[in-house]
């Protein structure tokens, strides 16, 4: 007798609101292949949502281990901070979520984790450049 698989539950999840700028990036000629100035990202990060945020344009998500973190008024959000480019251009500032952590201590753990790790980093490649870590204290609303 064939067993029926049971369906997959939707994974949990946890909406981060941001702001985000850029400020470069100009051409520094008029020739078809010119080079263009250095960009520079900004991010701020707001607060962790629930629920996917109404009315905001800059949110993203992270899966959360367990439902439990959702009762949390509080969480540490883990960001690695790199530099990217091409031939033509130069970005610094540019950022990845590695994830959520329920306290400041795992959240340390969790980068440490990130940077020694198998695995996509974008942080890693022929023109990026890894440049720090960051932790966030965020409120979950």
């Amino acid at each position: 007798m064939k067993k029926k698989a049971e369906p997959k539950p939707e994974p949990i999840r946890i909406y981060v609101e941001y702001d985000e700028s850029a400020t470069g990036g100009e051409p520094l000629s008029d020739d078809e292949w010119c080079q263009y100035s250095d960009r520079y990202k900004e991010v701020s990060f707001i607060r962790l949502h629930r629920e996917a945020p109404k009315y905001r344009f800059f949110y993203d998500s992270i899966e959360l281990p367990n439902e439990k973190m959702l009762s949390l008024n509080t969480m540490y959000l883990c960001v690695v901070r790199y530099s990217t480019g091409d031939t033509f251009s130069h970005t610094e500032g540019c950022w990845h979520m590695v994830g959520v952590a329920p306290t400041y201590k795992i959240a340390e753990v969790m980068l440490e984790n990130a940077l020694k790790g198998e695995g996509y980093k974008p942080w890693e490649g022929y023109f990026e450049r890894l440049t720090g870590t960051e932790i966030h204290t965020l409120e979950v609303v």
